[in-house]
């Protein structure tokens, strides 16, 4: 059928010709026992449906006149599948409005007709349709006798369907209903899919019987959904607990989901009938019936594991196993090239280096192997394959490998077969470098499912594909230069140890050969970050000279010009008429103007000025001076504050840009801002801006005038509530008992509230979008003002009325029903100032005691009626299978709440964003961008009487959305696009503006290359959403518990792998909060890395990994996992570097350095310190490349000289320490979640850090991400600075002073000598008390789970979440990489200690040194266990004696044996430093080793801590509490040194001030106070000080009376 019936309208086709002659037309027909949607009808759920009005019918403006179904018709259909399916009432009047909003969206920018079918094709029937794409890939068709067998049919059908609309209303409807009560299956597209294309079938049948209400929940979706609850939660005592099993176990959504994927699985989905026995499947049964047997299916027989997320590194050598090869394989090249020495003492025979370095070729097909066996690990689908591939890779081996033995055999060797063999190898590493592992061998392609579902990459123009391929090239063609010029350094290296080679020292040869091994990790480690660190810098270049410069957003196009141009810009860019009438313009430029001054931005003076004012004689304006002036600095008028500054200039330079033409307001798409609410605060109490809070030093109120001093001033001047604009505001206040005094507190509240990150913020900013709606209808129709001339009612109606045609703002506030008053009365106070905004929240009900609860998704505006409980009566009330929270929670609640969207389109933001008028009114323009399909200016359907067949041939639309991609062109649908962000958290101290910087650089130069390359995914904010390529491919996230953790950027990979194309928009923004404090900052950053962690595991990374073209895998990786990968390699740098320096270091120790070898025990050193400042350089670098892209972005915006301003306030305010430490957390975070698990969402809280953080939480915070790390680093440092110094290492003075002190460097007031004290005080109290919930007791026990994955019952471990780790997890990490490390020590120790420096003998080792030292390290844990035998004897003696006060003697026996325990291992200590105290640095290396073996041997001893012994259970108290005892001596230990190194710093004079000023970029003011709780510990302050003092004085007095003893 041609598709001109498109543009001609609709014959009247009878069903049974499109879809069979056992449909009944009838089911088509209205039925008098049905009763309107909007009726009062009481729903036998027992669901208490709302009386409340739908939404008036005016509201589908488009869809009310000349449509090809009716508004009524469209109910009766809705009524009648109702009926036959058994949804719920309010699920059908949900998703009834969903439609009609839908086609009313659509109609109002093409002709009803033409909505229609392209809604149909977005859903079910175009190329681009999910459905459509598993009906094919699936192979279900071929269970479809009378259905389309391949595309030409499908074709066929859709245009055939087509001329029936009803038919195509009717699928919508199913289509939407099925999905509208899906719940979690929501997750599982293609399994909505297969729901779907058998409830279609079933609705072809002959009518049967209706059903209850509720059958399709109860039959079809809860049977799934408690699958799903299985696989997660078990029943223990009644209540629902977490199973103790990891991903790999667990079938979730993903291995569900596969099941649909293909036609031999699908028909492994077996039922049982009731009155039968046997077991039949699903497929077999008719197409009719097919749907009925749902309810039979017998879940837990189906589905398996498809991939198995197991807890390992392996994922790394599977997914990027081509990155590896890359990398590993450019090593070999250039290192066997450059140093031939390491294969022959003479001159090397040409054939041979050929040869050798051609073994390049078999590296890569090693790793090519390592990562297919890998593979058998994670894909059991894809067994048979991989084994075929492993052979004949073996067999590529060999062909690279065989003639290297026959060049070395044969004399002479052949050159010929040397390089031939050398450029088999090049061949064969360019290959498995470039090919993706998916497509050799051509593995994949026969299998459409999996290309359909996981490699449908959006294809790039001819131009990006270049710039992608520009941009690896130039990355690429550095990394290799540096690469070349680093194995020279190298090479003198490696020549330099091997001339220490000493025949018969077995000793100096093991620490030789260690030496070198652990150099050329660190060397190897060192290129990987180098790709990285270029990365960063040619991502910078592409995004300023490619994108940037283009757009007129550079510093280098005068802001002036953008100033005067303006005006023309606001009539060509945001108007679509292009009108030359200056009115327009004032419209728009004066609202902006009002806006920012009720915002408090503007005082009266700067609107006076900024406005556009009309002169006596009508129809002149005069232009403010702003679109004149050149002086574009002060703007020529009183202080206006910097953010309305930044304001203007960013909108001024945005509309030069080259974006998209706008559609009238009328014409624009209808889209929801969607933003998932949990217990963010929604609007700050008096009391959280510190009104009347005494315990805090710092007043919020306070703070945040110096802030932003402008801008108090205006409020003050004009104190009003006109930011919500609202009369219901002031109808609100009425009702208080006090109207003056909560109209001025509340307007404090908000003024507070509006520059902080709260959900009023978000609220009032986004909903700029309705008044712009409302401006700009109301400036492109000057009509409708005429016709309200005289009844401005009417007018606000009528502009209201667009508002929510084309805007609606969705609040899915999972915790509504369990907020507190005070929470409750804000959420009311929203609702009355924005009537207009929608809230969905989880509703649960028992109806009887000991009954499950019932769960329901329920939406309230602030139209709903108020109740006498202060609730308001819900307008929809849909019933859920179960609890919807299975997951981290995010995902679970935009799932839930995601059926009360409206329109076309989502925009996704969070709770703590902004946004604002001026960038609201350029809406219609980023809608724009998504491209769908060709709009028309007339009416073209037969439907629209006036019509003439001259229009019809004018907007003719040319390409049916049905045809098949080979029909037309191939361009793949807009699936996100991104926005940018402004960090408003910027300027709020040294941390708000790092954290600011580096996520405006992410958001707009990293977003800017990556759109533009394909490697942008989605991050969750503040991006734009095509709503139905999103909701029928799974949803906009992922919710499987741990493994989703980041949800929001699996929807963006979802999209990405299914055909969808992200952009990226640089000319609108949206304000964004950033975390604010130390440990919030630091909280975010745990959490995004055990996220990546996740994704790391995940399926979908294996799908990119081995998939994507080379350039945009590159592109992915050292945008996502490359950049937390970069953070551990820079971890394991410094630690092999100090391990390194530590074998040379012992040399140093006993070799003299000399030029030339003088004797056997005089080297050469030179060489070896080039290694080590080139290896030092190169550190450097890759620890602060990620200051660059914030430089830039400064510079791009601003100029050079605000870049470096910016730089030095980072560096004055000494973020360079925070950047140590915050990359050591990235990287302990994602390598603890590889290793233990344990991945869950972190509430970072983003407010402002007001209040001193204890020191001991500090301590139990980071001890073991970072500090312990720190000090070992700082003993071998120190023993490394005293045998071979070089300026260099002043760098890793500095960052293990980072990796110790950070967190309390930027700690607020810890350098108050009150603070400090008190901090002191509470560091002992948490040390010694057992029964405070954070007591150090508590915190051990708490370690020991994470490690033993053995829950102990004690408080605390609340704050470590269920963990993963396998036996052979803790035997690697906890066990085996200690004792490395100890017997590494061990032998420098041994071999600096056996070494004769008088009479110059070869180190001859001595099993005494040993055992020595190990005796001695072990020494504090046997003294611990004989006295603590001693005081249990003592114990279990008093127990009967004095059993009245038991409790409290046992208490103080455990304070003894922890001091006790304190006190030996300092004595073991000082005994070595006094044993050593002739040479300090054999001191310093006997407590190094020493800490080492007492190290591995508690890790032994931890591996059973808490466990049963058997019939020695009797033991287990006595030995836990030695391992107790050893690490509460650590700790005590290690808390007194950080004390101690952090007391200099407090006796600086005004440090607090200082520090303060540092902080928070402000002086402190007189608000900046003692709180009283501190100042009524003015007694125990003076107390511990002192005490401080004496263990200062002692400890001091224990490192200097042995050398003084020694010297006298």
């Amino acid at each position: 059928m041609a598709y001109s019936q498109l543009n001609n309208g609709p014959s009247q086709q009878l069903p049974q010709q499109i879809y069979g002659s056992s449909y009944s037309s009838q089911d088509l027909q209205g039925n008098d026992q049905y009763v309107s949607l909007h009726s009062s009808e009481t729903s036998p759920q027992g669901s208490s449906n709302p009386q409340q009005q739908d939404p008036p019918s005016h509201i589908y403006t488009s869809w009310s006149s000349n449509v090809p179904v009716s508004k009524v018709k469209i109910e009766e259909i809705f009524n009648n599948l109702k009926e036959k399916f058994g949804f719920q009432r309010d699920n059908t009047r949900n998703m009834f409005d969903h439609l009609m909003c839908m086609l009313d969206s659509r109609a109002s920018r093409m002709n009803p007709y033409q909505a229609l079918i392209t809604l149909h094709a977005d859903y079910i029937g175009g190329v681009n349709a999910n459905y459509r794409k598993w009906y094919f890939a699936s192979g279900i068709n071929v269970y479809s006798k009378n259905g389309p067998q391949d595309q030409d049919q499908w074709d066929e059908r859709m245009n055939a369907m087509s001329e029936n609309p009803e038919i195509i209303i009717r699928q919508l409807a199913l289509w939407l209903l099925l999905w509208g009560e899906a719940s979690l299956v929501r997750f599982m597209s293609e399994c909505l899919c297969f729901i779907f294309k058998l409830a279609d079938d079933y609705d072809k049948s002959p009518k049967v019987q209706p059903v209850f209400e509720g059958d399709y929940l109860h039959n079809v979706i809860t049977p799934l959904y408690n699958y799903i609850l299985d696989q997660c939660y078990e029943i223990k005592l009644g209540k629902f607990v977490k199973r103790k099993k990891d991903h790999s176990e667990t079938i979730g959504y993903d291995d569900i989901n596969q099941l649909f994927w293909y036609r031999k699985t699908i028909s492994n989905i077996v039922f049982q009938d009731e009155e039968e026995s046997c077991i039949k499947s699903i497929m077999d049964s008719s197409h009719s019936q097919r749907y009925l047997k749902l309810r039979h299916v017998k879940w837990k027989h189906v589905f398996n594991k498809t991939y198995k997320e197991k807890r390992t590194w392996l994922h790394l050598a599977v997914n990027f196993t081509r990155i590896w090869i890359i990398e590993i394989s450019a090593c070999w090249y250039f290192t066997v090239y450059n140093s031939p020495f390491l294969y022959s003492n003479n001159k090397v025979e040409p054939a041979v280096q050929w040869s050798i370095l051609a073994i390049g070729g078999a590296i890569s097909t090693l790793l090519m192997i390592i990562g297919r066996i890998c593979e058998l690990f994670f894909n059991p689908l894809r067994n048979n394959l991989i084994f075929i591939q492993f052979l004949l890779l073996f067999i590529v081996f060999i062909i690279n490998s065989t003639p290297f033995y026959y060049v070395i055999v044969k004399v002479p060797p052949s050159l010929i077969i040397g390089m031939s063999q050398f450029f088999i190898s090049l061949i064969t590493s360019f290959t498995f470098a470039i090919v993706p592992k998916s497509h050799l061998f051509g593995s994949q392609s026969k299998d459409e499912a999996l290309h359909v579902f996981t490699a449908n990459y959006a294809r790039l123009n001819y131009k990006d594909r270049l710039i992608s391929i520009g941009l690896w090239c130039c990355i690429f063609g550095c990394k290799l230069v540096e690469s070349y010029f680093l194995s020279l350094v190298f090479k003198d290296f490696l020549k330099a140890m091997l001339e220490m080679r000493i025949i018969g020292s077995i000793i100096c040869s093991l620490v030789l050969a260690l030496a070198i091994v652990i150099m050329f990790l660190l060397y190897l480690i060192l290129l990987f970050s180098s790709t990285y660190l270029w990365y960063v810098i040619w991502n910078v270049i592409f995004s300023v000279t490619v994108h940037a410069l283009t757009l007129g957003r550079s510093i280098w196009i005068p802001r002036q010009i953008n100033f005067t141009m303006l005006s023309k810009h606001i009539r060509t860019k945001i108007l679509p008429q292009n009108s030359m009438d200056v009115n327009d313009v004032s419209q728009i430029w004066n609202a902006i103007v009002i806006s920012m001054y009720n915002e408090h931005l503007l005082s009266i003076e700067n609107v006076k000025n900024l406005f556009y004012q009309q002169e006596n004689d009508k129809g002149s304006w005069n232009s403010p001076t702003i679109f004149v002036s050149h002086n574009d600095d002060q703007y020529g008028y009183p202080p206006m504050s910097e953010e309305a500054k930044r304001r203007i200039t960013f909108f001024s330079q945005s509309l030069s840009n080259n974006i998209q033409d706008p559609l009238p307001i009328h014409k624009t798409p209808t889209f929801t801002v969607f933003t998932p609410h949990y217990s963010e605060k929604i609007l700050l109490s008096l009391d959280e801006i510190g009104e009347n809070d005494q315990n805090t030093r710092v007043n919020l109120l306070e703070y945040l005038k110096q802030l932003h001093p402008i801008e108090w001033e205006n409020f003050e001047q004009g104190n009003n509530l006109r930011t919500c604009d609202s009369i219901h505001v002031q109808e609100y206040l009425k009702e208080q008992d006090n109207f003056t005094e909560d109209d001025n507190n509340l307007s404090k509240r908000m003024w507070v509230s509006r520059r902080t990150q709260t959900l009023f913020r978000t609220i009032s900013g986004f909903m700029n979008y309705s008044k712009a709606i409302k401006l700009l209808y109301r400036v492109e129709n000057p009509d409708i003002i005429a016709s309200c001339a005289n009844d401005p009612e009417k007018l606000e109606n009528e502009l209201a009325s667009m508002a929510r045609r084309k805007f609606k703002f969705l609040i899915s506030m999972q915790r509504y029903n369990e907020f507190d008053e005070d929470e409750q009365k804000n959420v009311d106070f929203l609702l009355r100032a924005y009537p207009d905004l929608q809230i969905a929240y989880l509703d649960q009900v028992r109806e009887n005691e000991g009954d499950k609860p019932k769960f329901f998704s329920v939406l309230i505006d602030g139209h709903c009626e108020l109740l006498s409980n202060g609730k308001r009566k819900p307008r929809y009330r849909i019933q859920l299978p179960g609890n919807p929270i299975l997951g981290d929670g995010k995902s679970d609640n935009q799932n839930h709440a995601i059926i009360f969207y409206r329109g076309e389109y989502l925009q996704l933001v969070d709770a703590n964003q902004d946004n604002y008028l001026e960038e609201c009114l350029k809406i219609s323009n980023i809608l724009g961008e998504f491209e769908q399909y060709n709009i028309s200016e007339e009416p073209t359907s037969e439907y629209e009487k006036e019509s003439s067949n001259t229009e019809l041939e004018e907007v003719k639309v040319n390409i049916s959305p049905y045809l098949s991609a080979t029909k037309q062109t191939k361009k793949n649908p807009i699936a996100i696009i991104g926005a940018c962000e402004y960090i408003f958290s910027k300027n709020y101290g040294v941390l708000g503006d790092i954290i600011a910087g580096k996520g405006q650089a992410f958001g707009t130069l990293t977003q800017r290359t990556l759109a533009k390359v394909g490697g942008r995914l989605h991050y969750g904010h503040p991006d734009f959403l095509n709503a139905i390529f999103m909701t029928t491919r799974g949803g906009i996230s992922k919710g499987q518990k741990g493994l989703h953790l980041s949800e929001d950027i699996y929807a963006g990979i979802n999209s990405f792998i299914r055909g969808g194309h992200i952009k990226q928009c640089d000319y609108i923004q949206c304000g964004k909060g950033r975390d604010l404090g130390f440990e919030s900052i630091l909280h975010f950053t745990t959490k995004t890395s055990m996220g990546m962690g996740e994704q790391i595991l995940s399926r979908e990374y294996y799908y990119l990994g081995t998939q994507l073209a080379l350039d945009r895998l590159l592109t992915f990786y050292y945008a996502h996992p490359g950049f937390h990968l970069n953070h551990i390699f820079i971890k394991l740098s410094v630690q092999l570097f100090m391990y390194g320096m530590m074998f040379i270091g012992a040399m140093r120790t006993v070799f003299s350095a000399c030029s030339a070898l003088q004797n056997v025990f005089c080297y050469n050193f030179i060489p070896i310190t080039d290694w080590i400042k080139w290896s030092i350089i190169l550190i450097i670098f890759a620890s602060f490349i990620d200051f660059l892209p914030l430089f830039s972005q400064e510079f791009v915006e601003k100029g050079f000289i605000h870049g470096v301003i910016r730089l030095c306030k980072h560096f004055i305010s000494l973020s360079p320490f925070f950047e140590v430490f915050n990359s050591q957390i990235y990287a302990n975070s994602i390598m603890t979640n590889l290793n233990y698990g344990g991945a869950h969402y972190i509430s970072s809280g983003r407010g402002f850090t007001t209040a001193h953080i204890p020191f001991f939480f500090l301590y139990l915070r980071f001890s073991r991400p970072s500090i312990y790390f720190g000090m070992r680093i700082l003993l071998i440092l120190l023993f490394i600075s005293l045998t071979i110094w070089i300026p260099y290492l002043g760098y890793f003075w500095f960052l293990v002073i980072s990796l110790c002190i950070s967190p309390f460097l930027f700690n607020l007031h810890q350098f108050s000598f009150i603070e400090f004290i008190s901090d002191y005080h509470e560091f002992l109290i948490w040390m010694y008390s057992e029964t405070h919930a954070n007591s150090w007791i508590n915190h051990c026990h708490a370690s020991m789970t994470m490690i033993t994955n053995y829950k102990l019952g004690y408080p605390s471990e609340k704050l470590v979440k269920e963990v993963s780790n396998s036996n052979f997890t803790i035997i690697f990490k906890e066990i085996i990489l200690s004792f490395i490390l100890a017997v590494f020590c061990i032998i420098v120790y041994v071999f600096v200690k056996s070494f004769d420096l008088v009479i110059l003998e070869l180190p001859n080792a001595k099993l005494s040194i040993i055992i020595s030292i190990c005796f001695i390290a072990i020494g504090p844990i046997l003294m611990n266990a004989i006295v603590l035998s001693g005081f249990y004897f003592i114990l279990f003696c008093f127990k009967f004696i004095f059993n009245q006060w038991f409790d409290k003697f046992k208490a103080v026996i455990n304070i003894i044996m922890h001091t006790f325990a304190v006190i030996n291992l300092i004595g073991v200590f000082e005994f070595l430093w006094i044993m050593e105290s002739q040479n300090p640095v054999n001191a310093i290396l006997s407590i190094i080793v020493l800490i080492a073996i007492l190290r591995f041997v508690i890790k032994v001893l931890i591996i059973w801590y808490g466990k049963k012994f058997g019939l020695l259970s009797i033991i287990q108290p006595f030995y836990n509490k030695i391992i107790e005892m050893i690490l509460f001596a650590k700790d005590f230990i290690l808390g007194h040194i950080l004390l101690f190194m952090l007391m200099p710093i407090f006796l600086i004079p005004w440090i607090d001030k200082w520090h303060f000023t540092m902080l928070f970029w402000l002086k402190p003011n007189k608000k900046v106070k003692i709180p009283i709780f501190l100042q009524k510990k003015k007694y125990n302050i003076w107390i511990y000080g002192l005490l401080f003092i004496m263990i200062f004085i002692i400890f001091i007095g224990l490192i200097v009376s042995p050398l003084i003893i020694n010297n006298s």
